[in-house]
């Protein structure tokens, strides 16, 4: 109900909004994507040693090792959801989910084949968590969206 809702909400932007929007999102999604199974498949779990990480998040990271798993998905869930919301995808929290499910599944899998690394339930869990999270924050940001919407018009 809530999903629907605020979808239903998110349709009545002019369409060259919605559609640059989601394109926008989406493809923030995809390098989501791309960061994580490239943080994930490194030889090592420690991400102070990845180049590319910032240094204040790395240090995070490595103090947090299953919490990190949740925010790369958190935010691949809600680009993509909040993306495939603006597009004219009919079911875009399942595609949305799917997407993120299937990254965390491939991330963690992956890791059985690298030495010094390994498949953890309690990552997998925290990603599910972060999904979910992703989703609902999404759905809030429609609501945020048609509010705004309204007091415009009135």
């Amino acid at each position: 109900m809530f999903w629907a809702e605020a979808r239903q909400r998110l349709i009545h932007l002019p369409m060259k909004l919605r559609n640059f929007a989601g394109k926008i999102l989406i493809g923030g999604g995809g390098l989501l994507v791309v960061a994580t199974l490239t943080a994930s498949w490194s030889s090592h779990s420690q991400m102070a040693l990845l180049s590319w990480i910032p240094e204040g998040l790395a240090r995070w990271a490595d103090e947090n090792p299953n919490f990190r798993t949740s925010l790369p998905l958190l935010g691949l869930a809600f680009f993509l959801c909040l993306g495939f919301s603006l597009g004219r995808i009919k079911w875009p929290i399942t595609f949305g989910a799917s997407i993120s499910l299937l990254t965390l599944i491939i991330a963690e899998s992956g890791q059985v084949f690298l030495p010094h690394r390994s498949c953890d339930w309690k990552d997998m869990v925290w990603g599910i968590l972060g999904v979910i999270l992703g989703i609902i924050f999404a759905g809030m940001t429609c609501n945020l969206v048609r509010v705004n919407r309204q007091k415009k018009l009135n």
